[in-house]
């Protein structure tokens, strides 16, 4: 897996495709997400995000909200960017940001790296949010 830091990552560098019908939702619409920058391109967003000031117990890393408000806000920011690119007369869901802004994840491991993947948006007659996976990760190896 191949995933972009989080302050490296370019909104400009996402690609919406066409919609195609939805296998989930009745009625609904899915448009896969593509990243590609100098180096790869991606089907869906693989986006490496580093908690700090974290700790892990019981299948939950905790992490403290303001330490890390600047990532937070950061993950808030691509997320509205790709719901209001895909549609503006829709009530958005922005799910990702309701699960990370409480301070806790489920995770198997320790690990404060996490990597959030992102595979596309979904949506019905009414509304939009999008598809996502939060991935924990044991090892990162630099490309620089």
């Amino acid at each position: 897996m191949i995933a972009e830091d989080i302050y490296k990552f370019s909104n400009k560098n996402i690609f919406i495709m066409q919609p195609i019908k939805n296998t989930m939702i009745n009625q609904g619409l899915f448009h896969k997400l593509l990243y590609s920058n100098h180096i790869f391109t991606s089907n869906g967003l693989y986006i490496k995000i580093h908690f700090v000031n974290t700790k892990w117990m019981n299948g939950r890393l905790y992490y403290d909200i303001s330490t890390n408000s600047d990532l937070l806000n950061r993950v808030a920011e691509i997320e509205k960017y790709i719901l209001e690119k895909v549609s503006t007369c829709k009530k958005y869901h922005y799910k990702i940001y309701d699960q990370i802004k409480n301070g806790n994840l489920k995770t198997n491991n320790a690990n404060s790296n996490i990597v959030l993947k992102i595979s596309g948006v979904w949506e019905n007659d009414n509304s939009i949010g999008i598809s996502y996976k939060i991935i924990s990760i044991d090892n990162i190896i630099s490309l620089q």
